[in-house]
């Protein structure tokens, strides 16, 4: 008896709630939302999901995450390019270009007709007149620099891994919105149309997001 009592109170607040949230997306699609050529429109159907303080902080260290692991590669990107250029203007002849040396294994080619330059690399130009030697050192001190950056990056992603773990053991379980993707079905002149939105809600049923898809 008090099993089926349990399951009828359930059963009352699971309706209790979903009632609760209908009604504030019926009513804030009637005071601010116009339903282009639907009369007498209506929600006909509701996929709803909560989303905890947990899952949203588990999916924000996530996205942390790939973001630090994208700067790394990004390192190591600037890193292979900077080796490439080293390589270069250690085995390139000099050439002269706008009164600056640019060492390279090919001369940057003058187009004068359409005034445009072919094969130039602004990084192997000497801008500053300091010599093949001093380029190339300058070069390898940005690259040690890269390296230290991956380190600490690496770092990061260390601690951010360590509180996703401690999340997934202990989630916080606290309702922070409510999602529903909800069709909603309505007349016009040429028959029955059907219209998707996601809503998201707080637990006391105010929308936080809303857009038709």
């Amino acid at each position: 008896m008090k099993k089926s009592l349990l399951i009828v109170l359930l059963s009352c607040f699971m309706f209790s709630c979903a009632d609760k949230y209908e009604r504030k997306i019926n009513s804030h699609f009637k005071k601010f939302i116009f339903v282009e050529n639907l009369k007498d429109y209506k929600i006909e159907g509701i996929k709803r999901s909560q989303v905890t303080k947990g899952e949203n902080e588990i999916r924000v260290l996530k996205s942390n995450i790939n973001e630090l692991k994208k700067e790394i590669n990004n390192n190591y990107l600037a890193i292979n390019k900077a080796q490439e250029e080293i390589n270069k203007i250690r085995t390139g002849k000099t050439y002269r270009y706008a009164g600056l040396n640019y060492y390279s294994n090919s001369p940057p080619i003058l187009d004068y007709e359409n005034v445009t330059v072919y094969n130039l690399d602004n990084s192997l130009l000497d801008f500053y007149k300091v010599g093949k030697l001093q380029m190339i050192k300058n070069k390898k001190e940005f690259i040690l620099e890269k390296y230290n950056n991956i380190r600490l990056v690496e770092k990061k992603i260390k601690k951010e891994n360590l509180k996703l773990d401690s999340i997934r053991k202990n989630p916080n379980k606290e309702i922070l919105w409510i999602n529903s993707y909800i069709t909603i079905k309505g007349e016009e002149k040429t028959g029955i149309n059907r219209i998707n939105y996601f809503v998201a809600q707080y637990p006391n049923g105010e929308i936080k997001n809303l857009y038709s898809y």
